[in-house]
């Protein structure tokens, strides 16, 4: 055989059959195993898809269900203070909460004329206000199932492209005008903080209705008609059913899955061995076994970042069972109830157990009214603290329904609310207490802003200007101020504002009014500022001095009066003693001649009466002395100076010399003050009346000793003089100092009654009091106050007026 011919047909045929049958057999397993590596991809990437949309819209489910409830908080206390919230307390509150949630674009309030306040300052464009397209319409606003309730409004574009959401909250103020609190949301930030991980994975979308556009996704998904894409439903807020939307990118696809379909063609083709191929297809399995386990350890982390982010929210989490009544809380949950965190919830009864028993029913009708007729779940209630006392909470939750309509789940979140719950209930009461205050004030009280309208005022302007509270809110505060002096007014406060200098804040003065009726009213009018915020409040307080101004006229006519009469008093006592004491000083000379040369020639009955007579004379004589003194003791301090006191005494105790030598009486000083600003003079005769009274009344066989001390008091010395004399009885410590009062008759004790009330008029007019204090048979001590006179010598009027007597006299002594 030659071994070059060629194979004969039915040979080759042999031989290519074999062969043909290992191709066929090898593209035929190929192509099954290609089949089932591009199966286990979709498979994978549908899995990964619906795990992230999931994921994603149960944390954004959250983060809507909390901003939606905290505008609705910010509108009910809106509606709660009647619009009258001042913008700046608003603004804080917006800023506080714009602050950390970048994904709200702006907040506003308006009203049916637009726009009236926006936070931040310069806000996006309005879209849907008002009577806007997509907005609320003013006849809906104004139906009550509108009110008090946040609503959806139009989706839109930003200027800067991206897509946002509008909601509303419209309430009426206390006039009854339907206002309206708008928040714009990005929706593509809230996304992105709603998904902190990669997003060049997914192209993550929402629909506010089955067949409505995709907001905020990127356009990089793989082919829109692939099985890639999920969807998951968003818990209903704003009234919309929001839905989710998932898909994987190019390039996270490319990245999961590369081409390996090439290299099972190309082992087919080439398939030499049933075992190559085998080999092929046990590698391409174990591959798609790692493709697998990479699916479900993405998915952990999907759910460990869904941990992550609650247990990074301020507030607790709740997931309620409501079939089997089991209860999860999360660890911030526990905390604000004091409860460790790994804490073991039996069911649900642990939730409704804490509640505060009057909190309670309030709980269980906010669950129906959410369950039966689709109520927003958002009550504020208390809940027992493991410590005992109780915490305010404030709760929102959301029911998932069967396919039959009951409800199986409902999950939420929990906040402690206590410190918010305090602080506005002591502003609350702050505001309460100042309301009251005002209300019940005397005194007209106004409050305007920095342009001068009057924003509130009390029932007392009625009283004061004429104008009732209502007539006045709203006007400008110069319809009080008289005409002339309008445009001053508005200048002061003008320059105030800018430059802070003011005649008129922070001061009293006293003005005049303007009243109703036209006629100018004398006001007391003490203005003070107030700043909240950037808002500059001026509170005003009018006094009406019509009364006072009326009184201090007629007090002054009286004073004038009583001026002249004094007067006219005075210079008669200046006639009265010059006209008494000559015919007296004529009666005593002849008497003393009578007795004098003519004592031989009178019986004794005659000189008795000449006596009687002459000593009537000295008595009437002292009297008038003592009378005059002490209407010449004026209201004025006379000459001031500054002197030593002891060395007055020493003038007094000279002046009485005769006394202290026919009684052999002693006098000793201690601690007396080395210099007294006053009247030397008067000081003198006060101390000298006060020895004569000491040697006068001194007891039947004792040698008077009489001490003066003295000891800083008040604005100046107390000066105390003590004997050891008769004394007298208590009742009487007050009665002698009152003019012509004896306790003694004079036949027993001289003297006129008058010593002590000159010495009372003396120390009344220098400022300073004078008193006794006695028991019978113990001695006296008298207690002088006597201040110090200012430096000034006007304040201490120095000048001498007609009539002043500032010399020291022999006057008697009661």
């Amino acid at each position: 055989m030659d071994l070059a011919a060629p194979f004969d047909a039915r040979t080759r045929l042999g031989l290519v059959l074999p062969m043909l049958v290992v191709v066929v057999v090898g593209i035929a397993v190929t192509a099954v195993t290609a089949g089932r590596s591009q199966d286990v991809r979709h498979q994978a990437l549908q899995r990964f898809s619906q795990a992230e949309a999931n994921n994603t819209a149960r944390i954004l489910s959250l983060r809507l269900q909390q901003d939606g409830h905290a505008v609705e908080r910010m509108g009910a206390r809106l509606a709660v203070r009647n619009g009258a919230m001042p913008e700046s307390e608003w603004r804080a509150d917006a800023g506080a909460y714009l602050s950390d949630k970048p994904w709200l674009r702006a907040l506003y309030v308006a009203d049916e004329t637009g726009v009236q306040w926006v936070e931040p300052e310069g806000g996006p464009a309005v879209a849907g206000l008002v009577g806007a397209p997509g907005g609320p319409g003013r006849s809906d606003m104004s139906q009550s199932g509108m009110l008090g309730r946040l609503h959806a409004g139009a989706v839109a574009r930003f200027e800067d492209g991206s897509d946002g959401m509008m909601a509303y909250y419209p309430f009426a103020d206390g006039t009854g005008r339907v206002r309206v609190l708008v928040a714009l949301f990005d929706i593509a930030a809230m996304l992105r903080a709603s998904r902190p991980a990669r997003d060049e994975d997914f192209d993550v979308a929402l629909t506010a209705s089955p067949d409505g556009p995709r907001l905020a996704g990127s356009g990089r998904a793989v082919d829109p008609g692939t099985s890639y894409r999920a969807s998951a439903p968003v818990a209903t807020s704003y009234e919309v059913g929001w839905t989710l939307h998932s898909a994987p990118t190019v390039s996270f696809a490319r990245r999961m899955h590369p081409r390996t379909g090439l290299g099972v063609w190309m082992s087919g083709i080439g398939l030499t061995l049933l075992g190559a191929s085998l080999a092929f297809m046990a590698q391409l399995a174990r591959r798609q076994a790692v493709r697998l386990a990479d699916v479900d350890a993405v998915r952990r982390t999907s759910e460990q970042r869904y941990n992550l982010v609650v247990r990074g929210m301020a507030v607790g989490v709740w997931d309620w069972g409501i079939r089997d009544n089991t209860l999860g809380w999360s660890p911030n949950a526990m905390r604000m109830l004091g409860l460790p965190p790994d804490y073991k919830v039996a069911d649900a009864s642990f939730f409704f157990d804490r509640i505060h028993p009057d909190d309670q029913p309030a709980v269980r009708e906010a669950v129906e009214a959410h369950f039966e007729m689709g109520e927003p779940y958002a009550p504020n209630f208390r809940m027992r603290h493991e410590s005992g006392h109780f915490v305010w909470c404030h709760a929102t939750g959301q029911v998932l329904l069967d396919e039959t309509g009951e409800p199986v789940r409902m999950a939420g979140s929990i906040e402690d609310i206590t410190e918010e719950r305090a602080a506005e209930e002591a502003r609350n009461r702050s505001e309460r207490r100042l309301r009251a205050v005002t209300q019940s004030a005397v005194d007209a009280v106004l409050t305007t802003n920095a342009q001068g309208i009057i924003e509130e005022a009390n029932p007392a302007c009625e009283r004061v200007f004429g104008y009732r509270p209502d007539e006045l809110v709203g006007s400008n505060i110069r319809i009080l101020t008289p005409t002339e002096h309008r445009r001053k007014h508005d200048y002061y406060i003008k320059h105030y504002i800018e430059t802070g200098d003011s005649d008129i804040v922070g001061k009293v003065r006293e003005v005049y009014g303007v009243h109703r009726d036209g006629h100018a009213i004398p006001i007391e009018l003490a203005v003070t500022e107030y700043k909240a915020g950037d808002d500059r409040i001026f509170i005003a307080t009018a006094r009406d001095l019509s009364a006072r101004k009326a009184g201090e006229a007629e007090r002054e006519a009286f004073i004038a009066r009583l001026e002249q009469t004094n007067a006219e008093l005075e210079r008669f006592s200046f006639a009265a003693s010059h006209d008494l004491r000559e015919p007296l000083r004529m009666i005593g000379n002849f008497s003393q001649m009578l007795l004098r040369k003519h004592a031989g020639q009178l019986d004794e009955d005659a000189r008795k009466a000449v006596e009687i007579c002459a000593g009537s004379a000295q008595r009437m004589q002292a009297l008038l002395d003592d009378l005059i003194s002490f209407s010449r003791a004026s209201d004025d301090l006379g000459q001031i100076e500054t002197f030593i006191p002891v060395d007055m005494i020493e003038l007094a105790r000279q002046n009485l010399a005769e006394d202290f030598e026919s009684s052999g009486a002693s006098l000793e000083t201690v601690h007396l003050p080395a210099k007294l600003r006053t009247n030397p003079t008067r000081f003198s005769r006060v101390f000298q009346n006060l020895i004569a009274n000491s040697i006068k009344y001194a007891k039947d066989g004792e040698t008077p000793k009489i001490q003066i001390s003295a000891a800083p008091y008040e604005q100046g010395w107390l000066f105390t003089l003590s004997d050891k004399g008769i004394g007298m009885r208590p009742e009487y410590c007050e009665q002698i100092f009152e003019p012509f009062k004896r306790l003694h008759p004079a036949s027993k004790y001289s003297g006129t009654g008058m010593g002590l009330a000159i010495c009372r008029k003396i120390v009344n007019n220098a400022g300073g009091r004078i008193w006794a204090e006695s028991e019978l048979g113990e001695g006296s001590r008298f207690y002088v106050y006597w201040p110090e006179a200012p430096q000034d010598p006007d304040a201490a009027g120095t000048a001498h007026t007609a009539g002043t007597d500032d010399s020291v006299s022999e006057g008697e002594n009661a």
